[in-house]
């Protein structure tokens, strides 16, 4: 239970950080020969050194958002169903952003819970973009997929969406919340957060 509370509390950092440099189906083609890590503990040793590098970073200046080229961010995601006892989830992701064409895709996958270990299921991201306006730009991507939380399985859906942080756009942490549907239509919130570096 130890291990789940700092899992908790790391959830919680990730997001307040993210909160506060704001001021304020188908899973098939999710290409999981791209998440390594084999347990809980060295994904959640993953998530412990993106919130050490991030601590203190603010939101990227705007002119400091590339316009040219792609790159790849890749990390952890946290999930965990609203009001229930289900353990929270823990996994790899990605994002591969493009930003000359402004679009947005990646996956989530090998996720693990405390204490069942891995679990099945993975997350695809699609059809995202960035827009820009004036100096204001925002990061957006839907997800959708198969996950199952502790022997109780939801189609999962939803979008990201925030900015890059660091002062070249470094990281790209957010929060979210999103649906999970059960095999008889029933819906809960499911929420967590996403840290991601280059």
């Amino acid at each position: 239970m130890r291990v789940f509370s700092v899992t908790h509390r790391l959830t919680v950092v990730l997001s307040v950080s993210f909160l506060a440099s704001c001021g304020g189906g188908g899973s098939s083609d999710a290409p999981v020969s791209r998440f390594d890590l084999n347990s809980h503990a060295e994904i959640l040793d993953v998530a412990f050194e993106l919130a050490e590098e991030r601590e203190g970073a603010s939101i990227t200046p705007f002119e400091n958002v590339p316009t040219v080229g792609s790159t790849t961010y890749e990390g952890i995601m946290f999930m965990s169903i609203q009001e229930s006892d289900v353990p929270t989830l823990l996994g790899q992701a990605y994002l591969d952003i493009d930003f000359q064409d402004a679009s947005v895709n990646g996956a989530a996958g090998n996720f693990h819970s405390i204490p069942n270990g891995a679990t099945e299921g993975s997350l695809t991201f699609r059809d995202g973009s960035i827009r820009r306006s004036g100096s204001f730009y925002r990061i957006s991507v839907n997800y959708t997929g198969d996950i199952d939380f502790d022997d109780k399985p939801r189609s999962v859906s939803g979008n990201l969406a925030g900015s890059l942080t660091g002062p070249e756009g470094e990281f790209f942490v957010t929060t979210y919340v999103g649906v999970g549907t059960d095999a008889g239509g029933n819906e809960d919130g499911v929420v967590g957060s996403v840290a991601l570096n280059r």
